[in-house]
């Protein structure tokens, strides 16, 4: 009996994830910023991105949908956290053959302080209602082709505040980029920039 114990014990704290054993959605990337996995909005095309995630451990071509005359690919992503099996989904527009965005959501296991050491402070904070209450947070990096979502519910925004989408754009068409629908519902303010201009 101890013996069944000791394994269940051992199992369950295997299967336990922890922050030592977590990956993150920038770890598997070696790339920096607004480049993930050597896809690169703006610079990389269509078929190179789809060759690319169809290649990459944890997506594969199963895990890939693409659509007949659509400039849209979806994929899902497995980080492989021990005994869990929830999937980051990604999304990749294009236009003209060329990737214009790509975006990750879900199980990213990224903090906003991640971001910034990578890339410094954001540039703008857009403030958009939500249909629940309360509002949608997006953090722009517009120079940068770097945005990201934070929860709705969000009360204090800090270093350790968990992202629920990284949007990775083409920096030069940052207008055809706010026009997108990317942000879909109400008015979209600009808050003042971190730099007080």
């Amino acid at each position: 009996m101890k013996r069944y114990l000791f394994l269940l014990i051992l199992l369950v704290s295997a299967c336990t994830p922890s922050a030592a054993n977590i990956t993150s959605v920038l770890t598997i990337s070696e790339c920096e910023l607004p480049c993930w996995n050597d896809i690169t909005p703006g610079v990389t095309t269509t078929e190179e991105a789809k060759q690319i995630l169809e290649k990459t451990a944890g997506i594969g071509a199963n895990n890939i949908d693409t659509y007949n005359t659509s400039p849209r690919i979806r994929f899902s992503l497995s980080l492989e956290t021990p005994c869990v099996n929830r999937k980051t989904l990604g999304r990749v527009e294009s236009l003209d053959g060329n990737v214009i965005e790509l975006q990750l959501m879900e199980n990213l296991h990224i903090v906003i302080g991640d971001v910034v050491q990578r890339i410094g402070e954001p540039e703008y904070v857009i403030s958009t209602p939500f249909i629940g209450g309360g509002n949608n947070f997006v953090v722009i990096y517009p120079d940068k082709g770097v945005a990201f979502y934070i929860p709705y519910d969000t009360e204090v925004v800090e270093s350790g505040t968990q992202i629920i989408s990284l949007i990775l754009f083409d920096p030069t068409d940052l207008d055809r980029w706010l026009d997108m629908a990317s942000f879909s519902i109400a008015n979209v303010t600009f808050a003042q920039s971190a730099t007080g201009t």
